[in-house]
């Protein structure tokens, strides 16, 4: 899990930094800043983040209940492991893409 926070926030910072040509490497933030950029896509209160995190809620909910067929569910874990990883990457490139769209536009008007 703590893998996929990484994962999450450095996305949301690599997408963001390439539009305006930066490489968020070369920048040298600290580890930290990419979890906390994590909790940034899920606290933006935007529909898609709030979507990711009721879905593991619930999904994780359930699976703890339903333990009956232990090769099933570990099938349906892994699948919904594999799930919040594409969704959480496909939310962290859709934030950073209209991040850097909306700073883009207010320099460019600035």
């Amino acid at each position: 899990m703590t893998a996929w926070v990484f994962v999450v926030g450095w996305t949301y910072l690599h997408t963001y930094y390439i539009y305006f040509g930066v490489n968020v490497d070369s920048l040298d933030f600290p580890i930290y800043h990419h979890f906390v950029f994590c909790y940034t896509q899920f606290v933006a209160f935007s529909w898609s983040g709030m979507g990711i995190a009721s879905y593991s809620s619930l999904l994780f909910d359930n699976l703890g209940r339903n333990s009956d067929r232990p090769k099933t569910m570990a099938v349906l874990i892994c699948c919904a492991y594999l799930f919040m990883f594409w969704a959480g990457f496909q939310l962290a490139l859709y934030n950073g893409k209209v991040a850097a769209m909306h700073d883009m536009a207010s320099i460019a008007f600035a």
